[in-house]
């Protein structure tokens, strides 16, 4: 029995209670976590995901005509709209419609839909990108359309970058379709290529370790970050940063611009050399990259804050604890710590503590494995 499969039920009961019938397709697909490369994927650069078991899980019937009804298992008020709205509504359904949109003439303008999520919403780890995958396969097998994974993860990206206002890359739909089980990808962002790099065995344990705070300036600060990247790149006269060097950067006047840029070249860097540890089976030199790639974000792309801070001070100096770093877009979300298995325990209650002690309530703690990408049932 695979990991998605209660959930599946779930979104089926669901979609049942709901609708008085039964979905014609339901599809499951991931979260993920990020190991190294942070945003670098909109600077088409590398990245190094891993799709984990955390899923959004998707029932879907379409209509020949009528209304658009959804429903979650994370809110009680049922979605309802006469047609595809053109524009957002301001509600989780926005990434559903956008999908349909997208999709055009083989997508769907009238159906019924209900969600399941065992992704924890506003922690960083792609819940939004995985409804987006799980709806639009969902649509096309309905439809019996076909579409390659790259075009999928492409639309995904458009929806977000058009539909929802964010301007992020593509790595999120990308790693929800391809994941690997027991493994990262090194992801080249620009050409889609990617390789399989194998994540460290059971003698190592990837912790996220939840802030449980989302600053209110993360998604507009996200933005300006793009924004600042791109205006790098324009001075420098490269297509994007993936393609600048050190000199580059170092003669950038701007003092915001050259850090800016400076992390993204270095941030390429880290993640590269952090594949090819992964493949030489030593984790163990993963940990300066980790460690690295947090001071980075923290002070050349300042995305950090004070909570993501404290806990990868803390984890630093934990026993068992190989490297930590603060993982997604900023401004709170996750810390992603790679410990010895044994040290989870004494790992969790120590950063517990400590961090109740300084914020008034502990930190949420995922442990995560590496699985495959997006997967469909008949119904």
């Amino acid at each position: 029995m695979t990991t998605g499969e209660p959930l599946s039920r779930r979104a089926e009961d669901l979609f049942r209670e709901a609708f008085h019938a039964d979905p014609t397709a339901v599809v499951s697909a991931p979260g993920r976590i990020n190991i190294i490369g942070e945003h670098t994927d909109y600077n088409d650069g590398f990245v190094l995901p891993a799709a984990i078991d955390r899923y959004v899980t998707v029932a879907f019937r379409p209509r020949p005509r009528g209304p658009v009804e959804m429903v979650s298992d994370q809110s009680q008020a049922r979605l309802q709209f006469d047609g595809l709205p053109p524009e957002r509504q301001g509600t989780w359904g926005d990434y559903v419609i956008g999908v349909a949109r997208a999709l055009g003439d083989q997508g769907v303008s009238s159906f019924e839909l209900a969600a399941a999520t065992t992704i924890p919403v506003g922690a960083g780890l792609s819940s939004s990108a995985a409804l987006e995958v799980a709806s639009a396969l969902a649509m096309l097998h309905s439809k019996a359309a076909g579409m390659p994974l790259a075009d999928v993860a492409r639309l995904c990206r458009g929806v977000e970058n058009d539909f929802i206002g964010a301007r992020t890359g593509i790595m999120d739909p990308f790693i929800s379709l391809a994941g690997r089980a027991g493994s990262a990808l090194l992801l080249d962002c620009r050409s889609l290529q990617a390789r399989v790099c194998p994540l460290p065995g059971d003698r190592w344990a990837w912790v996220l370790a939840d802030t449980r705070v989302k600053h209110q300036n993360a998604s507009s600060a996200y933005n300006e970050r793009r924004a600042e990247c791109e205006a790098a790149a324009k001075e420098m006269g490269v297509p994007s940063l993936r393609d600048a060097t050190e000199d580059d950067v170092n003669r950038l006047t701007d003092p915001v611009l050259r850090a800016r840029a400076r992390h993204v070249v270095a941030e390429n860097a880290r993640t590269r050399a952090a594949a090819t540890v992964l493949e030489s089976g030593d984790p163990q030199t993963l940990g300066p990259l980790l460690f690295a790639s947090h001071a980075s974000l923290k002070n050349d792309f300042e995305v950090s804050c004070e909570e993501l801070d404290a806990l990868v001070e803390l984890a630093a100096s934990a026993p068992g604890v190989i490297g930590a770093r603060m993982m997604g877009g900023g401004f709170g979300g996750c810390v992603l710590i790679l410990v010895a298995a044994e040290a989870v325990d004494p790992l969790q209650t120590r950063l517990g503590g400590a961090y109740a002690g300084r914020f008034g309530q502990p930190p949420t703690f995922y442990r995560v494995r590496a699985v495959d990408g997006a997967w469909a049932i008949d119904s």
